[in-house]
């Protein structure tokens, strides 16, 4: 939360869109005396943040001129990333 200068609110909303989408496992629970919540990435949820940082990385390969040179048209996207998705700002 903080690293992402997040508010406590902003952030549970987040974590309940990912679990929505059966991207985290949320668990909750006590540290002594303190509320804390863990999560848990599950396969979809790994397989989405590969096929994102994927399309991340062409999308920044075509800005740095490193790949898909003079193809003139967007890189394609794997399967999974295809179709309606949830963006989260983070």
């Amino acid at each position: 939360r903080d690293v992402l200068g997040l508010t406590d609110g902003n952030l549970s909303r987040h974590l309940r869109t990912l679990e929505e989408a059966k991207y985290v496992q949320v668990h909750k629970g006590y540290e002594g005396r303190r509320p804390r919540t863990w999560l848990s990435l599950t396969r979809a949820g790994a397989r989405a943040l590969a096929d994102e940082v994927a399309v991340l990385r062409r999308i920044v390969a075509r800005v740095d001129g490193t790949g898909d040179r003079g193809q003139g048209h967007a890189p394609s996207e794997p399967e999974s990333a295809r179709g309606p998705r949830h963006h989260h700002q983070v």
